[in-house]
């Protein structure tokens, strides 16, 4: 009697769910809004339900947030479809883990791996620093170096220049000389 019962219920609620879902159709207007079209023009107008006001209230103080009721809308949802599919209800429980309560020598021993940690981490972050340290004495070396071999290179270009030129004018002496005496 029971399970008729349930049964009976389920199916009026997914009949309402169906009817719910096939009287909201999304259109596209000419500028690309999403627009919704009402079964009924009563439902355009937007009356906000007292349960859900109080309900969200009410989660919103007792938790802080809209999560609990999310969940809850999200659970009704699944049970909906299901029960549209013509499968059995879920039987769906959250419970809290309970906090353990740690024993004299195992709060001993976090303890001990919590010191630990934070020396490993404490260790990690100087050797960051000094890795960091070391790059920047590197490439501030570098930087140097290469400022250095920048000048030298401009000079010996321009020395090149000089030499060319030289070189040049050597030419030009010594085939004018060899035109006046052959």
């Amino acid at each position: 009697m029971l399970e008729r019962q349930n049964s009976t219920e389920c199916r009026m609620v997914a009949e309402d769910y169906t009817r719910m879902e096939t009287s909201v159709r999304p259109t596209v207007s000419s500028s690309g809004d999403i627009l919704a079209n009402f079964a009924t023009p009563s439902m355009t107008e937007f009356t906000p339900d007292k349960h859900v006001v109080a309900a969200t209230l009410a989660a919103l103080e007792e938790h802080g947030s809209l999560t609990p009721l999310i969940k809850d809308e999200l659970k009704t949802k699944i049970q909906t479809r299901r029960c549209l599919e013509g499968q059995e209800e879920l039987k769906i429980e959250f419970n809290k883990p309970k906090p353990k309560t740690l024993t004299g020598e195992e709060a001993r021993r976090a303890l001990s791996r919590r010191e630990q940690n934070r020396k490993a981490a404490q260790r990690f972050r100087s050797r960051q620093k000094e890795t960091a340290h070391r790059l920047l004495k590197k490439t501030e070396r570098l930087e140097s170096k290469n400022t250095t071999l920048r000048t030298c290179l401009a000079d010996l270009k321009k020395e090149m220049a000089e030499l060319e030129a030289l070189w040049l004018n050597h030419l030009l002496v010594y085939h004018s000389q060899q035109t006046t005496d052959g």
